[in-house]
């Protein structure tokens, strides 16, 4: 009950400050109030929720990732550069291909972290400039394209009604929290975000944890980059 009350202390500067942001935005401008545009507003923060989820995990357990936004970026890249637009499989490519090129990256940080005993400032850092590195060299100028199918889905509604983007937002928020919560992978995070020597100390396995960490973080920059990629597409063409 105490760390109920505590944790409420916390999250109320941070909610009220948001509510007063969004009515004074209201204010200046009526049509903010409107159903379609707070649809457009879950469009269009979604891929920033998802990064800011990605840096979460790490810096909850101590470290940092300044890769995310690289990793998101040459996921995009890798997500429209994708062969037989329009098929099928596309759509199954589109679905594997990024989270497990995200996954890759981030597990390679976390390895590179974790094991190596590097900085994860420095670490993320240089990779973060790799990663960019090859998304210039797949995409040195705009291009690409996805089906059709996805571009229409995922900025899309479900019963012409819910935002699919608002679906995608709760359900990785959803996800995230059981994760941190209730599961030992979420506490062992906390943990050794605390206090590595003593979770060492406690049996976690704290390499481990930290290279899932990365990991997570970059299954996460992937799964924006992917949402970014279908933002960008138009339909007309299918042109990014």
């Amino acid at each position: 009950m105490i760390e109920r009350q505590r944790d409420l202390r916390l999250y109320i500067p941070v909610y009220s400050i948001f509510i007063a942001i969004y009515v004074f935005a209201g204010i200046l401008e009526p049509t903010f109030f409107t159903w379609k545009n707070n649809a457009n507003l879950f469009t269009r923060i979604t891929p920033l929720i998802l990064a800011g989820m990605a840096q979460s995990f790490v810096l909850l357990s101590g470290g940092i990732d300044l890769s995310i936004g690289a990793i998101i970026g040459l996921s995009s890249a890798i997500a429209v550069s994708l062969p037989f637009v329009d098929t099928p499989l596309n759509v199954v490519m589109w679905v594997l291909i990024p989270p497990l090129l995200g996954l890759s990256l981030g597990l390679i940080n976390g390895v590179i972290i974790a094991k190596g005993g590097f900085n994860p400032l420095v670490v993320t850092l240089a990779t973060g400039a790799i990663w960019t590195g090859v998304t210039l060299f797949i995409m040195p100028v705009p291009g690409g394209s996805v089906s059709l199918s996805i571009a229409r889905t995922i900025p899309g509604t479900i019963f012409k009604v819910i935002p699919t983007p608002l679906v995608i937002f709760l359900v990785f928020v959803f996800i995230c929290h059981f994760i941190l919560r209730r599961t030992e992978f979420g506490r062992s995070i906390y943990a050794i975000g605390g206090n590595e020597s003593i979770a060492y100390e406690s049996g976690i396995p704290c390499t481990r944890v930290k290279i899932l960490v990365y990991g997570m973080s970059g299954l996460l920059a992937a799964f924006a980059g992917m949402f970014l990629s279908a933002l960008k597409v138009e339909e007309v063409g299918l042109q990014v």
